[in-house]
């Protein structure tokens, strides 16, 4: 797609009043200023692309469709982003991804493939390739994807994720029980570590807690296991290029498919769901109304 990549006199404008208007707001709503960002993004995206631009070196089989999915390609960031804004205002947590907005972009273009694949006959005098090859360097993917296949299986069996114990990267969690049969839930983590005495006032926001407790290492433990299979799928898709030839682009299934995990697993290892849910856990302990004792660490 074509954008302008120069900022002209209001675009300098928006960056500096969002920043300040977003700074402003992010005192009195949580998350303020990542909205404003995908916004100001949003802002960008509807003001610089090019339609005309884009296509004034193609040849085309039927320039209105190919046109026609454009919009509805840009509609698709119009729809995420409002998504993204409602969830973060909602829930308070999240905000704005870039890894989930390189996978929204991904998508995208594996969707204008296809409308150029049906619509488009060629693009700077070059007849539009139909015909797509499965994959390449065969014997490269299976040797990624069996060590991909060994790291999962190795992470897995090192697991500790029980009902009354979970021990993960960030976060150790252990229930017991006192003599008088009451839960003692032992929750610790980088700096802290809480103990919660279970009573008859606070049983319902016990079980409240604990749920609490095995979602943020959950999600500690799924983010953990994204960043490194992150890694395996940028390999996965290198590993499509065309080495041999001059044009190394890889123009195969696959590189997709590679990319899209790629960009998921991105998006799930790096956010700030764990933050806000780490607050969340420790907040909820006074809320909660639990005897706790928080001990700091000595480092």
């Amino acid at each position: 797609m074509e954008f302008v990549g120069k900022l002209d006199k209001k675009d300098k404008k928006v960056l500096i009043w969002g920043f300040i208007v977003g700074t402003i707001l992010n005192i009195f709503i949580h998350k303020a200023i990542e909205i404003v960002i995908m916004l100001v993004m949003l802002y960008f995206l509807h003001k610089n692309f090019d339609v005309n631009k884009f296509t004034e070196n193609m040849e085309f089989i039927n320039k209105e469709k190919y046109i026609e999915g454009l919009n509805k390609i840009i509609r698709v960031f119009d729809i995420y982003i409002a998504i993204k804004i409602i969830l973060t205002l909602v829930t308070q947590m999240g905000g704005f991804n870039a890894m989930e907005f390189a996978l929204v972009g991904e998508f995208d273009l594996i969707y204008n493939g296809m409308l150029a694949r049906k619509y488009v006959k060629s693009i700077d005098n070059v007849e539009v390739e139909r015909n797509r090859k499965l994959i390449k360097n065969k014997i490269l993917t299976a040797v990624i994807l069996i060590g991909f296949v060994g790291f999962t299986c190795n992470y897995l069996n090192k697991l500790e994720f029980k009902e009354n114990y979970i021990n993960s990267p960030k976060y150790k969690y252990e229930l017991t029980y006192d003599k008088e049969n009451n839960r003692i839930a032992d929750f610790s983590g980088n700096g802290f570590s809480m103990i919660a005495t279970e009573n008859k006032d606070n049983e319902k926001n016990f079980n409240k807690y604990i749920k609490e407790i095995k979602l943020l290492s959950a999600v500690d433990v799924l983010q953990d296991y994204s960043k490194v299979a992150l890694i395996f799928m940028l390999a996965l898709a290198f590993a499509q290029l065309n080495f041999r030839a001059k044009d190394k682009r890889p123009n195969v299934v696959f590189v997709n498919v590679f990319l899209v995990l790629a960009f998921t697993f991105g998006a799930i290892g790096f956010n700030t769901y764990d933050i806000d849910l780490e607050y969340k856990v420790i907040d909820n302990f006074a809320n909660y109304n639990l005897y706790y004792i928080i001990r700091k660490r000595i480092i």
